[in-house]
């Protein structure tokens, strides 16, 4: 009831409000439930696109604390509409909102969520490759973070449904969403458009990052790269890191040295 408050005097109780079902909702999956449970969702999302920057922050942690279940992500947030006001806020003009943005589609993006493709569809990939430059630590840690949960199990959406079973019926409707199809069609081509944007001078430059968080998680990225839970073998995504860090360049990142093509 108190999110519905429209009053200029209802800022401050509205906020407080979302964060304390931000607060409540971040650790149990009962308290998630309940939230969805009560209808909050839809009037979360209205104020993702509020014009008084308090709101806009506080709707966000409470989106970052519902994305962490996985059953409310695959439901009541895809069925809110969530990805065009939640993507809009990573270009915020404030940085706190940018970061809390971020740090929400982190959970997002991870390989069940039938939201991740709209947030790819919308240029996420780049946006998050541009935003590892930040000057702003958590900034370029949530970047970091969401380009590693993209890359992970990168396998087309639906699994058992092979190239050869697309019928005419299927490309037809598919042809809106042309960049959703060349990802269905070619699983790898997500690790490709990643490392185009993202490039491996730079992936090594994080690897040797001064700050010990950003290391963890640009190394789980070159992980994440490397590996696939297909039955194929994975010799294609390890010659594809080889060809961008070079033989040198990749056994220098691995023994803990400063690979010699770093001006990033």
């Amino acid at each position: 009831r108190m999110l519905k408050l429209g009053s200029r005097e209802s800022t401050q109780l509205r906020s407080s409000a979302l964060y304390a079902l931000a607060s409540l909702s971040g650790m149990l999956e009962e308290s998630r439930k309940a939230v969805a449970d009560a209808g909050a969702l839809p009037v979360i999302v209205d104020l993702l696109k509020s014009d008084v920057g308090e709101l806009r922050l506080a709707s966000l942690a409470c989106v970052r604390s519902l994305s962490r279940s996985v059953k409310i992500l695959k439901t009541a947030l895809a069925q809110a509409e969530i990805s065009d006001p939640l993507y809009q806020l990573v270009s915020d003009p404030s940085e706190q909102i940018q970061e809390m943005a971020t740090a929400a589609i982190c959970n997002i993006v991870l390989e069940f969520s039938s939201l991740k493709e709209i947030i790819l569809q919308k240029g996420g990939i780049r946006r998050f490759a541009e935003l590892s430059y930040s000057t702003t630590k958590s900034l370029r840690l949530n970047a970091v973070w969401a380009l590693k949960n993209i890359v992970y199990d990168a396998d087309p959406p639906v699994r058992g449904l092979h190239t050869s079973d697309l019928t005419k019926q299927h490309v037809i409707h598919s042809i809106p969403n042309l960049f959703s199809i060349l990802l269905w069609l070619d699983p790898k081509q997500i690790k490709l458009e990643v490392m185009k944007e993202l490039t491996y001078p730079r992936l090594a430059f994080l690897i040797r990052s001064d700050e010990e968080e950003i290391r963890e998680i640009a190394l789980s990225l070159l992980r994440n790269l490397a590996f696939s839970r297909r039955d194929e073998p994975h010799e294609q995504e390890v010659a594809a890191i080889f060809s961008g860090f070079g033989r040198a360049g990749l056994l220098e990142i691995l023994q803990g040295r400063t690979p010699e093509f770093l001006p990033c």
